[in-house]
């Protein structure tokens, strides 16, 4: 009986093993997430196992900055980030809305779960720059521009109006296009112009 003694302290070392380096084979994590600037981004992390959960954590790899906990109540470090699921802990997925280029980097899930080593996950977010939004900007020049333009020439227009009217211009200046207009009537010909009646006649 005593033979047998080695082999069951291995076994038993080796199963003490297993159960607390599969640890974080119990939660349920997106490696790699993308999204485009100004849009909605989810970093999904869920516990598939049985026991308690005392918190779940997410934090920033590189800086170590707190970006939201759930335990008894939720500490979140900005308005634009919020946990997925209203209450629970098994599902710690959270969303930023909207997310910024600033905000690519790796972030830590962790799990606090009772009677066991804290269960950790490596998110990875990638945030890149909407090309969407350049063409629709662009259609919005063409519109506003010739908007601006013909609004220009009306308020130019309307100026040197006013200063006729005053006698700040020159009679030439002012009477620039009333000359060209008659230029263009007495190439019509005369049957265009209005047939005076003589004083016999009337």
């Amino acid at each position: 009986m005593e033979s047998h003694q080695p082999w069951s302290a291995f076994l038993v070392l080796s199963l003490c093993a297993i159960h607390f380096c599969r640890g974080s084979d119990l939660i349920t994590a997106e490696k790699d997430v993308s999204a485009f600037d100004g849009k909605t981004a989810v970093l999904k992390c869920s516990y598939n196992g049985s026991r308690d959960i005392n918190s779940v954590k997410w934090t920033n790899k590189s800086s170590n900055d707190l970006i939201a906990e759930r335990s008894r109540v939720d500490h979140l470090s900005a308005s634009r980030i919020k946990f997925v699921e209203s209450s629970g802990k098994t599902n710690g997925s959270i969303i930023i809305d909207p997310v910024h280029m600033w905000d690519t980097g790796t972030y830590k899930c962790g799990y606090d779960v009772q009677g066991r080593i804290p269960l950790e996950k490596f998110i990875t977010l990638n945030v890149k720059e909407d090309d969407t939004v350049k063409p629709e900007s662009t259609s919005l020049w063409k519109i506003v521009i010739p908007i601006v333009v013909i609004g220009l020439l009306l308020s130019i227009a309307g100026i040197v109006f006013i200063l006729c009217k005053k006698g700040y211009l020159s009679k030439e200046t002012c009477c620039f296009f009333c000359k060209k207009s008659e230029d263009e009537e007495d190439q019509k010909g005369p049957e265009s112009k209005p047939i005076k009646k003589s004083e016999h006649e009337m």
